[in-house]
């Protein structure tokens, strides 16, 4: 019984240490990063959260930022109504954190960025670690042979994708959101998907199978 409840000890502190590597990440980032809040705003979130309350808080535009929920290797923060901050963890192979930044606009359509840095906050050049999609890459062969589909796709200038990832699983998933303002004919025989799928492999990101 003694070496159970020792063992359930040590899984406990073991998950309480990882949980604070990410709170601190988040309140050691460079103040660039998040700009709107304050360190003293992000530790509300944390306090907030731990006696199970709503966490609001006042960020510098005057407004209110939330944080949507922490996990071991993730935190998301609804930075205004129109924006969101994803702050993901993937490990390599060395056990080291590769700190995936995901920022999120919302307008007609929204729209995500992504940048990666290393647990001392320098940031890592992205094309190190992963190969995003292009428009190609979405697209039908049949839409890739369509003459009228491509005049029809040339309309659209600016390309909209949002990159979602979740807590506890190990990749992105990077939706192609230029789709939903096409004719609906049009985007049925353009798009053969609107989801390309990533998962990480201690390197970098690789296209899933699946």
């Amino acid at each position: 019984m003694k070496r159970v409840l020792h063992i359930a000890f040590l899984l406990l502190m073991s998950v309480n240490a990882f949980s604070a590597d990410i709170k601190e990440l988040f309140l050691n980032m460079p103040n660039e990063l998040t700009p709107l809040l304050s360190r003293s705003a992000k530790l509300d979130f944390f306090d907030y959260i731990e006696i199970g309350m709503e966490a609001k808080t006042a960020n510098n535009l005057q407004g209110k930022s939330e944080m949507l929920f922490v996990a071991d290797d993730m935190l998301s923060v609804q930075m205004t109504p129109a924006s969101k901050f994803d702050m993901k963890l993937f490990y390599s192979k060395d056990s080291s954190a590769v700190i995936a930044i995901i920022e999120t606009v919302c307008g007609e359509k929204c729209d995500s960025y992504m940048r990666f840095y290393n647990d001392k906050w320098e940031e890592l050049d992205a094309t190190d670690l992963i190969e995003l999609p292009v428009l190609e890459d979405y697209l039908s062969k049949r839409a890739l042979k369509d003459d009228q589909i491509k005049d029809k796709l040339g309309e659209f200038i600016y390309r909209f994708y949002t990159i979602v990832a979740k807590p506890g699983e190990n990749g992105l998933q990077i939706k192609i959101t230029t789709s939903e303002m096409m004719d609906e004919e049009v985007n049925s025989r353009a798009f053969e998907k609107d989801v390309i799928v990533y998962r990480w492999n201690g390197k970098r990101f690789v296209l899933s199978k699946k």
